[in-house]
């Protein structure tokens, strides 16, 4: 059986030279479908399972044999099939594994929109109303994010994500009592696999990036969140902004200095623009602020440039700390 390192060596040859991510399970090479339109490797290639995906032209593939068949030669695919592959079904120009396509995403039978006639007498619904007023949140706001309730998961506020065709790709639910130890409940989908209300993008546009959907709520239209604390390379979100190239304002919590000093390094290497915004101060997150300070502090973005994560980690070194 051929080794990791062999196939790395056989895959650098044929595409030409690679480089591995710092966990050594994917490699990015040239891909031979738009290569010649970028200098980047962006041709991202998992060496355990095969997959291939590339973020510039949208190439992909479940085998690389089959992108080494189409797009480089059919005696090469052959021979990498047969050694790093294990042989299988002959290549031809049908040669993908047809994936039966998961049912589509459905929002909780009950779901029903926070100010609706059906909520008028919902005692959830009251109260999540009751909560997001609390926390400086307008009835536009809870409109125009389609908030609801659903009694499958009662005393939660349900925010619901739509693709870029409208259709539902994502919903979360956050908890409106304080002593509930699970914040926020994500439906069964891969956070890495969407874009958060994409509906609402436009990539041409500088987009906000923010971590949750209630940070999302105090944003200028042209925003998203990560949902959660990190944007790579696996990420749909980091792939549609280096495809289209897209200028990015990073207003991330304070906690994620370091990880927005390593994003925004990541998608500078991509040639997109990055603005930092600064964080807002400790044991607050951009869900906590006014939509005009808010507004503010995203206006205030700063460009980023290599030197600022030299300055960054300067900055955090203390006494017997390690960068």
């Amino acid at each position: 059986m051929i080794t990791a390192t062999d196939k790395i060596r056989q895959i650098k040859a044929i595409f030409g030279g690679g480089s591995l991510d710092v966990r050594g399970t994917n490699i990015a090479v040239a891909c031979p479908a738009c290569g010649g339109k970028s200098s980047k490797k962006k041709l991202s290639i998992h060496l355990e399972t095969g997959r291939c995906h590339c973020w510039v032209c949208g190439l992909r593939s479940s085998r690389v044999s089959s992108i080494i068949y189409k797009h480089i030669s059919r005696d090469v695919a052959a021979e990498y099939r047969q050694q790093c592959e294990g042989g299988g079904r002959q290549l031809d120009d049908e040669d993908e594994d047809k994936e039966q396509a998961p049912p589509p995403l459905q929002l909780p039978e009950d779901f029903t929109p926070i100010f609706s006639r059906s909520s008028e007498r919902n005692p959830d619904a009251r109260a999540a109303a009751r909560y997001l007023v609390q926390r400086g949140f307008s009835v536009d706001d809870i409109i125009r994010f389609r908030l609801g309730v659903a009694q499958s998961v009662r005393r939660r506020v349900v925010i619901p994500s739509f693709d870029a065709e409208g259709g539902l790709n994502f919903f979360t639910s956050r908890a409106i009592d304080p002593d509930t130890t699970l914040r926020y409940a994500n439906c069964r989908v891969k956070k890495t696999d969407i874009v958060f209300n994409e509906l609402n993008i436009d990539w041409k546009r500088p987009l906000t990036v923010v971590e949750g959907p209630f940070d999302l709520m105090r944003c200028p239209d042209n925003s998203t969140c990560v949902l959660g604390s990190s944007l790579g390379m696996g990420h749909l979100l980091f792939q549609r902004i280096v495809t289209h190239r897209t200028p990015v304002v990073l207003a991330l919590d304070s906690d994620m200095k370091a990880k927005a000093q390593r994003i925004a390094e990541l998608l500078y290497s991509y040639d997109c623009d990055v603005r930092i915004a600064e964080s807002p101060r400790e044991g607050k997150d951009m869900g906590d602020l006014t939509y005009a300070t808010a507004l503010e502090i995203i206006d205030r973005a700063q460009r980023w440039r290599p030197l600022d994560k030299l300055l960054f980690s300067i900055s955090n070194i203390r006494s017997g700390s390690t960068i």
